[in-house]
């Protein structure tokens, strides 16, 4: 299998990668070892889930490049990510100053991220141990529990330890 991106991580930030990458016209998989998609998700905020703060700014981030936080929340606003989720018609409410939560309930944000990914021809694999990354002439090649994928890239957006099941 060859894809011009490979996501490891079908968390917020892997979905979201992945169908960024697909509307931008790549072909684009995101794999995970896990059986569904955005477990963690569905468990934050008491299953309704801080999908964003609008109170963001550069100054909320630590980073060896501090321009780099500047740059990439000029290009992509919390309230961008509002008009996504509203596109879709999933109520919010603000906790706090600025903290947005689902209304009901986070599988709604979930079901956002993954139509999103569908319309923008992301191709998805649970289940999927990565098992080695290899560098590939330009590329880099997985080998996967499921075999072997080529990509041109590779973008890793796993957070913090599995959830146990």
């Amino acid at each position: 299998m060859n894809y011009d991106v490979v996501i490891i991580g079908a968390g917020a930030a892997g979905l979201m990668c992945g169908l960024t990458a697909g509307y931008a016209g790549r072909s684009v998989l995101v794999i995970d070892h896990a059986n569904k998609a955005g477990k963690k998700i569905l468990m934050s905020g008491g299953g309704r889930c801080n999908f964003t703060n609008l109170a963001t700014t550069p100054a909320n981030f630590f980073s060896a490049n501090p321009h780099f936080c500047i740059s990439a929340l000029k290009r992509y606003r919390p309230e961008h990510f509002v008009e996504l989720v509203e596109r879709h018609g999933l109520e919010h409410v603000e906790k706090a100053p600025g903290q947005l939560f689902c209304a009901d309930s986070a599988k709604d944000l979930l079901n956002v991220l993954l139509t999103e990914c569908e319309w923008a021809g992301v191709a998805l694999s649970l289940k999927t141990r990565v098992e080695r990354l290899e560098v590939q002439g330009q590329g880099m090649r997985l080998v996967t529990s499921r075999g072997r994928i080529d990509a041109g890239a590779v973008v890793i957006a796993s957070g913090g330890l599995s959830i146990p099941t």
